[in-house]
């Protein structure tokens, strides 16, 4: 095999691991867990950022909690709400940042959980 050839395959190689990792680094998702009062009653997920392909992110909150999902950059809020009965679950399009997270209050417990996928 010449060195011209075994240089080009290293080269694809390394490309294609490249991808398959930024690929995989794309997607995040957090999680956190209300303990009910006394003890807190509410609860922050981490952040993540927004999905590279389709710009949203996709939230889902525990029934009767109240919920925000904020742009931890701009601080702005961009979703707020009592979530009903059976719970909230939304997505979020048109964002291109990387600090989103989804805060949740319940005195009663729940859990809060925040993608990009």
């Amino acid at each position: 095999m010449s060195l011209s050839i075994l240089k080009g395959l290293v080269t694809a190689a390394a490309s294609a691991a490249l991808l398959v990792v930024s690929g995989t680094a794309e997607a995040a998702s957090s999680s956190c867990l209300i303990k009910p009062r006394p003890f807190s009653g509410k609860c922050e997920t981490g952040t993540v950022r927004a999905n590279p392909s389709k710009h949203v992110v996709f939230f889902e909150v525990s029934p009767s909690a109240n919920y925000k999902v904020k742009d931890e950059q701009t601080r702005k809020v961009l979703r707020t709400g009592t979530a009903g009965k059976t719970g909230k679950r939304g997505t979020i399009p048109g964002l291109h940042g990387q600090e989103y997270k989804l805060y949740v209050d319940n005195p009663f417990g729940g859990y809060g959980y925040i993608s990009n996928n």
